[in-house]
């Protein structure tokens, strides 16, 4: 029987990043990912969600991905931290608190840069004019709410 000192739930960015800082430390560890590396319909479903929304969420298929390297599979070249709303308890949605806040994350910025290669972790639209993807839209349904 093999035992591991920590399993890992999802493959994407923050799984692999957390697996990787893990075992660098010397801890066996495994990762549990539902997808696979190509597209498999019915892990993706496991991501369906109603939208309530849809003028400022895109449809869940084209927001998240399942599989190895996660939803970053469909990102276009940008990173930026969590709103302070992605932490709080939303009513009617049972489990959605986190147990610590935005600013907690602050500290885990320049490593996060540092492991992605993503230079200093300077978050605003201006840090992001060098990239090719800098003015495409991030959806073809998109609409960016303080622009219209």
């Amino acid at each position: 029987m093999v035992s591991y000192d920590t399993c890992i739930i999802g493959a994407g960015p923050a799984g692999l990043t957390l697996a990787m800082e893990l075992a660098d430390q010397g801890l066996k560890v495994i990762v549990v990912e539902s997808g696979t590396g190509k597209d498999k319909p019915t892990a993706q479903r496991l991501s369906d969600a109603e939208i309530l929304t849809p003028a400022s969420h895109e449809v869940m298929e084209d927001a998240v991905k399942r599989g190895l390297g996660g939803t970053s599979a469909l990102w276009g070249g940008r990173c930026m931290p969590l709103d302070a709303i992605d932490f709080e308890k939303r009513e009617g949605i049972e489990g959605t608190a986190w147990p610590f806040s935005a600013e907690e994350l602050v500290p885990y910025y320049a490593r996060a840069c540092a492991i992605l290669g993503a230079g200093a972790p300077a978050f605003t639209v201006d840090t992001c004019n060098s990239l090719g993807t800098h003015d495409a839209r991030l959806t073809a349904n998109f609409v960016d709410t303080k622009t219209t």
